[in-house]
């Protein structure tokens, strides 16, 4: 199946919902929301990318769409509910208190929809014939965060999304890969979030409402139409949360956690899946909350030449910490049967890939076992 076709630059306008006349009364002139004809240029280079099915080497990919941070305003009401200006001012400490007190509220059902919602929505819809929501609940509040999110969405976005999934695990639920292995594109604000969606196979796309104009989505789209066609060769974005990580940011967010939230879970994680592994002799496993440097982008290691795992806890969920714990046990594994050597553990090697695969079937088995791991 062919997807939506676009024609004309003024389609692509009329598709955006954007005039300068409007953003000018509306929104201002300082807005981010105009597409460039750079990003026009780039709409119609998808339309010529996806005008023949047979261009896909797999199936039709669906396209996700986080809610808060890309079309409801989480940072300004979490901004007003601790008494600042900007929500990175927010001190680390104050970040669990305030976000108990959202638990049983309508919080997400009051949350202000961004000025780009509608164009956002628009750019999907016509270029996929439909979109989908997947956001995150709070955490310890699932119930009522999927009645008030599902609310707002009801109210807010004038074109409805085909599917409405409300999950701690987005990777796993959405998913990010179809069953015929096509990968599916997911639009989020948090880096974790897009980590853990293309470490599962899947396609993100880092967007943030209130600091990223809409090229960001387009050209986004542009890189993942091109790498499901086989154009481009694929390889995980080389991203930094703007929303996460500094000294004055909450470090404590809606469903994410550090090492001492968890180390009887990740202890136990270890053994399961070193059993399952058949593991001879047990590593040395690391784990550390902050990153030796500010520019460190990995998030777990293997040094083959001491035997010793590092992993990277901070600002991440327990999900995601164990998919690492996984990953890199798999990858000594391989060193205790002499598959790996140092020119061999490149994005895409077959050494990468078998840990990814593995990882991902071991998650999902722990997962069943124990449904804990996502709360």
């Amino acid at each position: 199946m062919a997807l939506v076709s676009l024609d004309g630059e003024t389609s692509l306008l009329n598709m955006a919902c954007v005039s300068k006349d409007h953003l000018d009364k509306n929104v201002g002139t300082n807005t981010r929301i105009l597409i460039s004809v750079k990003a026009i240029n780039i709409i119609m280079h998808i339309k010529d990318i996806i005008k023949e099915a047979p261009a896909f080497s797999k199936g039709r990919p669906e396209v996700f769409l986080d809610m808060d941070g890309v079309v409801a305003d989480f940072f300004s009401e979490y901004a007003k509910m601790a008494n600042v200006e900007n929500y990175r001012m927010i001190p680390g400490e104050l970040a669990a208190p305030i976000l108990d007190k959202m638990q049983g509220t309508d919080f997400f059902y009051r949350l202000p929809k961004f000025p780009t919602a509608d164009a956002l929505v628009n750019i999907l819809t016509k270029t996929f014939g439909h979109y989908n929501i997947c956001s995150s609940p709070l955490r310890g509040d699932h119930e009522n965060s999927d009645k008030m999110k599902r609310a707002w969405i009801k109210e807010n976005l004038k074109t409805q999304p085909k599917r409405i999934v409300i999950t701690p695990n987005k990777a796993q639920d959405a998913p990010a890969v179809q069953a015929d292995g096509t990968p599916n594109i997911l639009i989020d604000d948090r880096n974790t979030n897009i980590t853990q969606w293309e470490q599962a196979g899947g396609l993100g796309i880092k967007y943030q409402a209130d600091e990223d104009g809409l090229d960001t989505v387009i050209e986004g789209l542009k890189r993942a139409f091109e790498v499901i066609r086989g154009q481009r060769e694929y390889s995980a974005q080389n991203i930094i949360s703007k929303d996460r990580g500094g000294d004055t940011i909450a470090q404590q967010e809606i469903n994410e956690s550090t090492l001492s939230d968890h180390e009887d879970e990740l202890r136990d994680f270890v053994k399961w899946t070193c059993d399952k592994l058949k593991i001879k002799k047990m590593p040395r496993l690391e784990f550390q909350d902050s990153k030796e440097s500010g520019d460190q982008k990995k998030t777990a290691h293997f040094d083959m030449q001491d035997g010793m795992i590092w992993i990277y806890t901070g600002n991440r969920n327990l999900a995601d910490i164990m998919r690492s714990v996984a990953h890199e046990l798999t990858h000594y594994k391989q060193d205790e049967k002499g598959q790996v050597t140092p020119d061999q553990s490149y994005p895409g090697s077959p050494i990468e890939q078998q840990a990814d695969a593995v990882a991902g079937y071991l998650m999902k088995l722990y997962m069943d076992k124990d449904p804990g791991v996502l709360e």
